[in-house]
């Protein structure tokens, strides 16, 4: 639980979880013929911030992020009881890619 003292009164308010959703794909394949050999390998990832605290109205308390929207707190510290629209769908997004490939003569 967190603690926020609010003019003098004591309030509890009850944290969110983190929530992160990753995927990851790998292909890897060689090949060799005499004394060449050769191996590709390709992998794709995506990480997506599903919900998260941080101060989007400027009062110094924390505010509620997820897929569902933005629950903003207001100058006392308190959520409101609704939902403002949120741009996107995620709080953060990152997508990788990588490619290797690996030829060899012996």
């Amino acid at each position: 639980m967190i603690l926020l003292l609010c003019q003098e009164q004591a309030a509890s308010v009850r944290g969110i979880n983190k929530i992160s959703k990753t995927s990851t794909t790998s292909i890897s394949g060689g090949a060799g013929f005499s004394i060449i050999n050769e191996a590709l390998n390709t992998s794709n990832g995506q990480s997506k911030l599903v919900s998260d605290f941080m101060d989007l109205n400027g009062d110094l308390t924390p505010d509620i992020v997820t897929d569902k929207g933005v629950q903003y707190t207001n100058p006392t510290g308190e959520l409101q009881t609704t939902y403002q629209n949120f741009i996107s769908e995620y709080v953060t997004s990152t997508t990788t890619n990588s490619q290797a490939r690996q030829l060899a003569v012996s």
